[in-house]
């Protein structure tokens, strides 16, 4: 059964707080520090805008993380493309 989740209804200015987080944490995977309090809120994000699916403990987890990661890097790429 499809469900519509709410990352699609929800403000532009929540939405850039995400994309934020993700940049950051984009970026400071690249210089190889792991951060995890913007992990931390990125996974509140999800938890909140997408399903109610991970706990902290899946902070560890490196398959969790890719799927969060992903999801957001995924939309991203979207909103760049609706934006230009």
């Amino acid at each position: 059964m499809f469900h519509k989740i709410k990352w699609h209804y929800i403000s532009d200015k929540a939405r850039n707080v995400v994309f934020e987080d993700l940049k950051l944490f984009n970026k400071r995977g690249e210089q190889g520090v792991k951060d995890n309090n913007v992990l931390e809120r990125l996974f509140d994000a999800y938890n909140n805008y997408v399903f109610n699916k991970y706990k902290q403990r899946h902070l560890g987890c490196g398959s969790c993380v890719s799927q969060v990661k992903n999801f957001f890097d995924n939309e991203y790429l979207k909103w760049q493309k609706k934006e230009s």
